[in-house]
């Protein structure tokens, strides 16, 4: 299978400037600019004229998209005009690219060029095209689309593979057929990335009269019936149609295809996805590696999965781990919060962990040498997928707040220690901690934030505040004893009210009302600068049934900071009713 490049257009000249369009974004990529389009010289026009951004070189091109091969004669038109133009400028470089190819007298001609012309004045086709964009990055190559494809969608028996060019840009197109004998063709993007339905849609209209006897499939139909479902139960065919706003037609070959790979399973009108481990590994292979990682991970359907005894026993299986109990419930937790610790644990070559293990039952005779390299084996993969999972929780492209939030997780520490010793290196010891609020906790903490810990009393404050609103209430004591100490050291007042009005608030959770009224005495006795502690002493106090000290609190927060008669603790106390508590 040998595959080809055809330029989609509404007719000849479309496809002609469509042809020079893609030269001159390919030209582009190569360093060159000052481009003109069909341009004439002394009677004889040159589809693209061009110099190079950095030496100044000039270029001609010569674009042919034609469904015949080019003869001897186009070739000599344009050869003669290099020629003359050559004459005054000997860095001219000029090439003609014909798609169709070239006839036998055109390149016996051209072989019979000395070589120092053929190094100047080039002859290309659409395998040096294919090539060019390949080695410019701008797609991915013609085997690694069809080996892409086959693993992510179980693509089975591709027969024939083209690179199309249209208004809708660079498209592969990849025709297949089903192992029940279906013949069906697809479009995806340069680098085999799945394509909106739209866009797919308009080049496949253009092709069909090239792809005769196939059906078109658009994968991004599949893609969103499987994104919906993900999130959800079951659904009805005419539901997930509107649900993903796509035709009825598109969702039932959708769904069709998926049942026929065991992916979902129909129960009466409803589709839902199969809880089979086979089929569950299989949708991770076609969604981790793609932009949607992120949404697959955290679907309702994945994160059941993973939690499942007969997802561990694969991995560990596949690696022949032998992990303990709360090894494999570390694993767990990793997997549902990182989709690469996730992709790394499914999919990663198990050929060097067997070889270990392996190795260490043949070579080591030692029990207890063999039982320390066991372990060590036993824990290689949970140290790889934490290092997985660092790099998604630390790294801006991946977005990982909402999921979290989702998980219940509300804050996160990361410590790490990098010691480098080597050439030219005597010592390199770096100690860093990361800190990071998921949830709002205790105060207006934006999801995913960097909480600074430069200030010492600061970095302890916020420890507290995420201890406190996760009712780890010890922690949270500890943290806020520690702010504390920090802030006298430091001769913070601001920091020191703060610390004493939220280790209060740890006593109030647990309804420790003499404790708190304690602690909040030595911060009405400082003078603090807001009127919150007021208002705690005052829920305090009103718990302890001591209102004629509550009330005498109530006039000296309302002297001191008019605001305060707006709060809700002191309304409701002065209306005789029971001030709320927090």
């Amino acid at each position: 299978m040998k595959p080809v490049v055809r330029v989609l257009g509404r007719n000849a000249n479309h496809v002609g400037d469509l042809f020079e369009l893609l030269m001159k974004e390919l030209l582009a990529r190569q360093g060159f600019a000052s481009f003109v389009r069909n341009a004439y010289k002394t009677g004889a026009e040159i589809d693209l004229r061009a110099a190079h951004r950095v030496t100044a070189q000039p270029l001609l091109c010569e674009c042919k998209a034609r469904g015949r091969r080019l003869d001897t004669n186009a070739i000599k038109v344009f050869f003669a005009e290099w020629t003359k133009e050559h004459a005054t400028d000997q860095r001219l470089y000029a090439f003609v690219i014909s798609l169709s190819g070239y006839s036998g007298t055109a390149r016996q001609w051209y072989l019979e060029l000395d070589a120092g012309t053929r190094q100047q004045f080039a002859l290309l086709d659409s395998d040096d095209l294919l090539r060019q964009l390949e080695d410019s990055g701008a797609i991915l190559s013609a085997a690694g689309v069809v080996e892409l494809l086959c693993q992510r969608y179980s693509l089975e028996h591709v027969e024939d593979q083209w690179l199309s060019y249209s208004d809708s840009g660079l498209t592969w197109m990849l025709k297949y057929r089903t192992s029940s004998g279906e013949h069906l063709f697809t479009i995806v993007g340069p680098k085999g990335e799945t394509l909106p339905t739209w866009r797919t849609a308009a080049v496949a209209k253009l092709l069909r009269r090239h792809v005769r006897g196939a059906d078109f499939f658009g994968l991004d139909v599949r893609r969103k019936v499987q994104i919906h479902l993900f999130r959800n139960t079951a659904f009805s065919r005419d539901d997930l149609a509107a649900a993903i706003g796509e035709s009825s037609p598109d969702v039932v070959a959708a769904l069709a295809h998926l049942a026929q790979e065991g992916r979902i399973v129909r129960s009466a009108e409803y589709y839902s996805l199969s809880h089979d481990v086979v089929h569950f590994v299989n949708a991770a292979r076609e969604f981790l590696e793609t932009d949607d990682a992120v949404a697959f991970a955290s679907s309702a359907y994945a994160q059941h999965i993973i939690g499942l005894p007969a997802l561990i026993r694969y991995i560990d299986g596949r690696y022949h781990l032998e992990m303990e109990a709360s090894e494999r419930e570390a694993l767990v937790g990793l997997m549902r919060m990182s989709p690469s610790a996730l992709r790394y644990a499914l999919f990663t070559d198990s050929a060097r962990s067997l070889r270990t293990f392996a190795h260490i039952q043949e070579i080591i005779t030692n029990p207890e040498e063999k039982a320390q390299w066991l372990t060590l084996h036993r824990l290689s993969l949970l140290q790889e997928t934490l290092f997985r999972a660092i790099h998604d929780l630390t790294s801006e492209g991946t977005n990982l707040s909402e999921h979290l939030g989702s998980l219940g997780v509300k804050r996160f520490r990361i410590a790490a220690r990098l010691v480098v010793i080597g050439n030219h290196w005597k010592s390199l010891r770096v100690h860093s901690e990361h800190n990071i609020a998921i949830a709002q906790a205790g105060g207006d903490i934006k999801a995913g934030s960097l909480i600074s810990y430069t200030d010492p009393a600061e970095f302890h404050l916020w420890d507290g505040l995420l201890n406190l609103e996760a009712e780890e209430f010890g922690r949270a004591e500890r943290d806020f004893k520690e702010a504390l100490a920090a802030a006298k050291k430091a001769g913070d007042l601001a920091k020191t009210h703060a610390a004493l009005n939220n280790l209060s608030l740890v006593f109030m959770r647990q309804k420790r009302w003499q404790t708190a009224s304690e602690v909040l005495a030595e911060v009405l006795d400082a003078e603090p600068e807001t009127y919150t502690p007021y208002t705690n002493m005052v829920i305090c106090l009103g718990e302890l049934g001591l209102r004629d000290e509550a009330a005498a609190v109530v006039r000296k927060a309302v002297e001191r900071f008019p605001d305060a008669e707006k709060s809700a603790v002191i309304v409701q106390f002065r209306s005789g009713g029971r001030p709320p508590t927090v």
